[in-house]
């Protein structure tokens, strides 16, 4: 915990962990730490420690108050009680076992919740504990427990900070920003910027419409699609999905930070409830309890959602306003909130553009967006990527910059033959390693 003015960095508060071995044989998840804590029972639930946002979206699911708290504050100290004898019944993926149709399941749901309830309740108090202590009016969050954005849903209501702002790659890899900037200022002397200018997240690498004609003129590409160069692909695009159509919508320089925010999104209609399982069936291949995230036009997100904040990294829920509900039920998730994006012209004009045509057509300001890729895929990068994407999913028109890629007939002949060969492949290189 620190405070800055300036140039100038003061710590007011350290919490070291100790390390402790025990059932998962890994010192990370026997760390009496909050983001420990929370990658514990991703294993527990899912086999996986990096699985945290979806212990956050099974998390409603759960019954409250049905375990004894996993984490607490007690005075300025974050008291974490051993793991016991109540968490022995893990989900092991080398049972065998259909974890959607587990006997467990209920057990699963009410840790969850659990364990979102004592994280939302901690960073609550440590938050006041700053305000109260510091009297500042703004707080910065970072660190990979800032993307859960349930808990900064709440930051954002009731810890008293007139201004939050929650650093987007708030991961691991948004160390490099906080190095780079120390180094800037710290090391080499500079004076602090009045204002950071940039206030978005696409740092990736443009490519070039020479790139994107080599990934789409390939031959087998061509034998399976149609390509078309709309006038206005932001109006055809919005007529489309109007229509039912799932979105691959691949445009400029890819977002920095684990959120797809419309650059490498996978977009739909939000209107049916029947959008969620056909997403998470046909396109991304993920459990049926995960919900999808909103992108809205900025200046109507009060008007569909509680609280006129802006949220352009996808990093704060929202309650979903009960006269909305029906209207947008594809981003609606059990608990009646939804993880907002909003977005404004001036840091994506296309995809603001295209949300503009969209509620032009449905009066419906808003879009599913997902990232574009399959679970346990990384998001999709260079258009070679977005093709094959595209071509292995049950996407129905890729959008990567002007063009606009339909599948023909002869895509359900070839992709099985294709999938087919490079699943043998695959077979014979893990043979020959």
């Amino acid at each position: 915990y620190y405070t800055f003015d300036g140039t100038s960095l003061t710590t007011l508060k350290k919490v070291y962990m100790t390390p402790a071995r025990g059932f998962f044989s890994d010192d990370f998840f026997n760390m009496p730490g909050l983001g420990a804590l929370y990658s514990r029972v991703s294993s527990y639930i899912f086999g996986d420690w990096n699985k945290c946002g979806e212990v956050m979206g099974l998390a409603p699911y759960g019954r409250p108050n049905q375990m004894k708290p996993l984490l607490e504050m007690r005075g300025e100290e974050l008291i974490v009680p051993p793991w016991d004898s109540r968490y022995d019944r893990p989900w092991l993926e080398e049972s065998g076992e259909n974890w959607e149709q587990s006997p467990l399941m209920q057990h699963w749901k009410d840790l969850a919740w659990q364990v979102q309830d004592d994280t939302e309740n901690v960073l609550l108090e440590r938050a006041r504990w700053l305000r109260e202590k510091t009297g500042a009016k703004n707080l910065v969050v970072s660190g990979g427990v800032a993307l859960n954005c349930v808990a900064n849903g709440r930051l954002v209501r009731e810890s008293g900070f007139e201004n939050i702002w929650f650093q987007p790659a708030a991961g691991d890899n948004g160390i490099a920003l906080g190095c780079a900037y120390y180094g800037y200022l710290a090391v080499l002397g500079n004076a602090r910027p009045e204002k950071m200018k940039i206030t978005h997240a696409y740092f990736g690498r443009p490519y070039t419409d020479d790139e994107v004609d080599k990934a789409t003129s390939k031959s087998i590409v061509r034998l399976e699609t149609k390509i078309d160069r709309p006038d206005d692909i932001c109006r055809e695009a919005a007529r489309l999905l109007a229509e039912g159509n799932i979105f691959a919508w691949v445009q400029g320089p890819s977002e920095f930070g684990p959120r797809a925010l419309g650059n490498r999104s996978i977009l739909a209609d939000p209107r049916s409830p029947e959008i969620k399982d056909k997403l998470n069936r046909r396109v991304k291949f993920r459990q049926a309890f995960r919900p999808f995230a909103p992108i809205i036009l900025r200046e109507r997100v009060d008007e569909v959602f509680e609280g006129e904040e802006e949220s352009p990294y996808m990093l704060v829920v929202k309650p979903v306003r009960p006269e909305w509900k029906d209207r947008v039920a594809g981003i609606v998730h059990v608990d009646g909130t939804a993880r907002v994006q909003t977005v404004e012209e001036k840091t994506n004009p296309r995809l603001y553009r295209l949300l503009r045509e969209f509620d032009a057509i449905t009066g419906v300001p808003v879009l599913v967006n997902t990232s574009l890729n399959v679970r346990g895929e990384p998001i999709v990068e260079t258009p070679e990527d977005a093709v094959n994407c595209f071509l292995g999913t049950g996407i129905d028109v890729l959008a990567i910059h002007d063009l606009l890629i339909t599948k023909t007939w002869a895509h359900k002949v070839v992709s099985p033959v294709v999938k087919t060969y490079n699943d043998i492949a695959n077979i014979v290189r893990a043979g020959v390693d």
